[in-house]
C-alpha cells in the first residue's frame, strides 16, 4: 500500500486522460475499453481494476460529469443529543 498516495493517483489519472484522448474512443456511445485497461495497467504497473477506475473517471471528466463524493459534511438529524441536555432543549431541536 506504499504506492497508494495522492501523487500516484494523480499520475494514474493523468495517464488515463492521455490514453482516453489518444484512443479516440467515443465518449457518448458504448465502446470496448478492455484494450485501454490493459494498456494502462502495462504502462503504469497498476492493477487491472485500478486502471478500470481511472479510465472510467477520465471518461467522466472528458464528458464533464465529475460527481463529487457524498462522504463527509453535515447531515440534518445526524448525531445523538448530549446526555446533559434537558428534555426541553432536545425537544426544541426536533
Amino acid at each position: 500500500m506504499a504506492s497508494n498516495t495522492k501523487a500516484r493517483s494523480e499520475e494514474l489519472q493523468a495517464l488515463a486522460a492521455e490514453l482516453v484522448a489518444a484512443s479516440g474512443v467515443s465518449l457518448t456511445e458504448r465502446a470496448e475499453l478492455r484494450p485501454l485497461y490493459k494498456l494502462m495497467a502495462e504502462k503504469s504497473g497498476c492493477h487491472y481494476t485500478t486502471a478500470k477506475q481511472h479510465i472510467a473517471k477520465a471518461m467522466r471528466r472528458a464528458r464533464g460529469k465529475l460527481v463529487e463524493s457524498g462522504w463527509g459534511g453535515y447531515r440534518d438529524g445526524a448525531g445523538r443529543p448530549c446526555r446533559m441536555a434537558s428534555k426541553s432543549f432536545v425537544a426544541s431541536l426536533c
